[in-house]
């Protein structure tokens, strides 16, 4: 059972690319060094828009703020938009939780002036294996045909890692693999140890790329009878 759970958790970690791309310091802001981002990585992939993933929105979202001498970032506004609402919203409320080492002038920490880029990139590679995992874990067989799409789930991380409240956020075509692709992330659990989350959870997101050309299953690896060590009775 832990190596099943270890293997559903890699289908619903890091679907989606949402994090800090770019920073840089405004030329208004003279210091001595330079901020330094610090604390949880400055990611957004769990605060992707459920909205935004049903209508497979993607965009670079550059957002203006001040760090402050504590390292807090405050007065967020978007410089400019990834052309989504709901991606820009949701940027700004990824950036407000960031921490940084404040820069100094002088040696003594100082507000400064700074602009970050979110990139909000759905899918990718992992989509694929999202969906090979997912039908080797569940044991079906489903015939994959060129009708077939991208199931796109939605849900809820709560405190102690499950999963929780996962929702079809678009459908494949085929209720078999979408209905597979919902057990695959309840059975998940995501690594909360350096987290701190909610009572009520945070959102996240998967997808399954059935369309690309995978194997039904995924063939165990057996070793050949040389590679196969020898186990002491006693040890049995």
């Amino acid at each position: 059972m832990r190596a099943h759970l270890a293997i559903i958790c890699s289908l619903v970690c890091g679907s989606a690319i949402a994090g800090e791309k770019l920073d840089t310091l405004s030329a208004t802001a003279p210091v001595d060094d330079r901020p330094v981002s610090i604390g949880q990585p400055h990611t957004c992939a769990d605060a992707y828009p459920p909205a935004a993933v049903q209508a497979h929105a993607e965009g670079t979202a550059t957002l203006a703020f001040t760090i402050t001498a504590t390292g807090t970032v405050r007065d967020i506004k978007v410089e400019k938009s990834s052309g989504n609402k709901d991606l820009d919203d949701a940027a700004v409320g990824c950036a407000s939780h960031w921490l940084y080492r404040p820069a100094t002038k002088d040696s003594i920490p100082v507000e400064t002036s700074w602009i970050a880029n979110v990139d909000w990139k759905l899918g990718g590679p992992n989509g694929a294996r999202n969906a090979q995992r997912c039908l080797a874990a569940q044991k079906i067989s489903i015939p994959i045909t060129p009708d077939i799409g991208v199931t796109r789930i939605t849900y809820r991380v709560m405190p102690d890692g499950q999963i929780k409240d996962a929702k079809l956020a678009d459908s494949s075509g085929n209720k078999g693999l979408d209905d597979a692709a919902i057990n695959c992330a309840v059975l998940g659990r995501f690594d909360v140890s350096e987290l701190t989350i909610p009572d009520g959870g945070i959102p996240g997101h998967s997808e399954f790329d059935w369309g690309r050309p995978l194997p039904v299953q995924i063939p165990p690896v057996v070793p050949s009878p040389s590679r196969i060590p020898s186990i002491p009775p006693d040890k049995i």
